[in-house]
């Protein structure tokens, strides 16, 4: 039997590929959709690692929020937005790196020998659900220690970072914040300078839209201090080898941000010719769940349905509670209080 389940979980590495004619569906616009269909083709399939639920997850939500780190089949560009070609975890088999570090062994094996986990390349993306939900049973962890080590390495190259933005916007008298455009190294590898003006496209224009009106749901289980209209949106798999993906096939992530940066443009020049587009909205799967008739309500149902109640019946449990019993029908020992 398959595992079966409605989202994508956490601690696994994943398939992703972009979807740009779901992105932007919601606005109806004819442009916008045939400028999505002319980039969908060039989309390429990528490895990435799931590591946290960026929007709590829910049954019957038609998308689910994560953050990603970008799987990569060599190291970093180097000096490209403060990342350097030590800012990554070797997957094994893979056991090179430029400063020795210890590779993290997932279970299964990985099927791949020349892989690194980015750290400076996260994301935030949304995962398509799918009718018959997220084939989970061949999916590759991170286990527990393995994990750990990976988040280890992670915060150190996190601070590495930190200290760099520091040291040039004191040198140039500025805040950490103004230090956030490219600096690509000549002799870099080119990948590195051919998209660094994606990744600076892509992320300035992300995050000044995502400070501008926010979509129409509040509450536990939609974030409205976030637009989530320009978070890609991937089409998601759990098995690897299944992904029909050759190791010679691997792309290189910064070419995904070279994607991310054609489908942001295509939506802002599609609010430029028509700023009454509508806002993406965000379901809230609770309030749906409370309407009549509601699909998204009718689906959550049939999930809570599905889950057994959890029976404590087994031998040596009722054991432990028959010794508990007689234990505490002891008569207790008499303790004089007062002299």
């Amino acid at each position: 039997m398959p595992d079966l389940q409605f989202a994508p979980g956490t601690g696994a590495f994943a398939v992703m590929r972009m979807n740009p004619v779901a992105m932007v569906r919601h606005l109806g616009d004819h442009e916008a959709t045939r400028a999505a269909n002319d980039l969908s083709p060039n989309c390429k399939s990528y490895i990435a690692f799931v590591d946290l639920d960026s929007v709590l997850p829910f049954p019957g939500k038609p998308w689910y929020g994560f953050t990603v780190y970008l799987v990569g089949p060599c190291l970093p560009p180097h000096n490209c937005d403060f990342m350097t070609s030590e800012m990554c975890i070797p997957i094994f088999p893979n056991a090179s790196h430029p400063e020795g570090r210890e590779p993290v062994r997932p279970q299964p094996v990985f099927p791949f020998d020349n892989c690194y986990i980015w750290s400076g390349l996260s994301m935030k993306i949304r995962v398509c659900s799918g009718p018959d939900g997220f084939d989970w049973e061949h999916t590759i962890l991170l286990r527990a220690e393995e994990h750990v080590k990976w988040k280890h390495y992670k915060s150190e190259d996190i601070l590495r970072r930190i200290c760099a933005q520091r040291a040039l916007a004191s040198q140039s008298g500025g805040s950490p914040h103004v230090a956030q455009t490219l600096q690509v190294d000549e002799s870099a590898d080119d990948t590195g300078s051919m998209y660094a003006n994606s990744y600076s496209s892509y992320s300035s224009y992300a995050s000044e839209y995502a400070g501008s009106e926010p979509v129409n749901e509040t509450g536990l289980f939609s974030y409205a201090a976030e637009n989530f209209e320009l978070q890609p949106l991937f089409q998601l798999r759990g098995d690897l080898e299944s992904a029909y993906l050759k190791q010679d096939d691997i792309p290189n992530p910064m070419h995904l941000l070279e994607e991310c940066d054609a489908i942001t443009r295509i939506i802002q020049e599609a609010r430029v010719r028509e700023p009454s587009l509508p806002l993406l909205t965000v379901p809230n799967p609770v309030s749906d769940a409370a309407r009549p008739g509601s699909e998204d309500g009718a689906s959550i149902r049939s999930w809570l349905s599905k889950i057994k109640p959890l029976r404590f019946h087994t031998p040596k449990v009722r054991k432990v509670r028959r010794q508990l019993r007689n234990l505490l029908r002891l008569p207790l020992p008499y303790i004089p209080v007062w002299p």
